[in-house]
């Protein structure tokens, strides 16, 4: 498996891409396959961003995404028992040192996945395949409750080699249709929870993006970590909700639907400014990405 590690630094006026003294080396290796492969591209940047560039894949990152580390890798094929077990290879693009403080439920990633391959190793991605291709076809403005998504895997740090189903999709808020560089897709804020139910928090709602390239090869999914400043902490019951929280009944017998709603409601009245990272941070990332052939 190729693993590529970049370094996102600031100095002074200027962005780099670079690696700490002891490893040169590693900088070298990026630096050559982003201009090996995207060299056209790294000229036209904003000099307030920072391109990377892994395979067939680029996007750029802007604050407070820069000051990061990126992991760029091809993950192997895993054809195993269970839906967390059979994946085709893919690139994966991981976010270490994330703006958002804490253990977070999911590690901040983009995975490109060949479609084709993806279906054949895992054929009821076709679900959320084909979901999303209704979703992009028709553009009904009035989106369905639970959306599209892939991956069925939580990955919590980049070293989990073994990761574990997902849960349900307790939520979904703010969606809206959103075209990349290489196609179209959608965003939307979302929480998976394994039962039993959790409130809505900061440290497992996130980002994501699920998208198309317009040529069909590949399935863009994309996982960034997002809170506001009225959700709790995280989804222990001992956390004190900040003020404007919704409380939540943690008697398991109850209907949650109401919290559900309301919390839902919320997140999408809520401005730009009241997310971090802010949601048009996100929307910038999602339409940065650039797959070719």
């Amino acid at each position: 498996m190729k693993k590529i590690i970049l370094w996102i630094c600031v100095f002074g006026f200027g962005l780099s891409a670079c690696a700490p003294q002891a490893g040169a080396s590693k900088a070298n290796s990026v630096q050559t396959i982003v201009a090996g492969t995207f060299q056209a591209m790294t000229s036209t940047a904003p000099s307030d961003s920072v391109l990377v560039a892994y395979r067939n894949v680029s996007l750029t990152l802007t604050t407070p995404l820069i000051g990061t580390e990126v992991v760029s890798e091809d993950m192997p094929l895993r054809n195993q028992k269970g839906p967390a077990d059979m994946v085709p290879e893919y690139v994966r693009i991981t976010i270490n040192n994330y703006p958002i403080l804490g253990e977070l439920s999911q590690q901040p990633r983009i995975m490109v996945y060949p479609l084709n391959d993806l279906i054949q190793t895992y054929p009821e991605a076709a679900t959320a395949v084909n979901e999303l291709k209704n979703l992009l076809d028709k553009k009904d403005p009035q989106f369905p409750d639970k959306l599209p998504f892939w991956p069925l895997t939580s990955v919590t740090k980049i070293q989990d080699s073994a990761p574990e189903t997902m849960g349900t999709q307790s939520i979904s808020a703010q969606p809206q249709f959103l075209d990349f560089k290489s196609g179209k897709g959608i965003r939307y804020l979302t929480q998976f929870d394994k039962t039993p139910p959790q409130p809505i928090n900061g440290a497992s709602l996130f980002y994501t993006y699920q998208g198309l390239t317009d040529d069909g090869k590949y399935y863009i999914a994309m996982i960034l970590p997002i809170t506001l400043s009225f959700l709790p902490y995280d989804a222990n019951k001992n956390t004190k909700l900040p003020e404007g929280g919704i409380p939540f009944d943690w008697n398991m017998s109850s209907d949650h639907g109401p919290y559900y709603a309301a919390i839902k409601q919320k997140l999408n009245s809520a401005p730009d400014d009241d997310f971090f990272p802010g949601l048009s941070i996100c929307n910038a990332l999602s339409q940065s990405l650039t797959i070719t052939p």
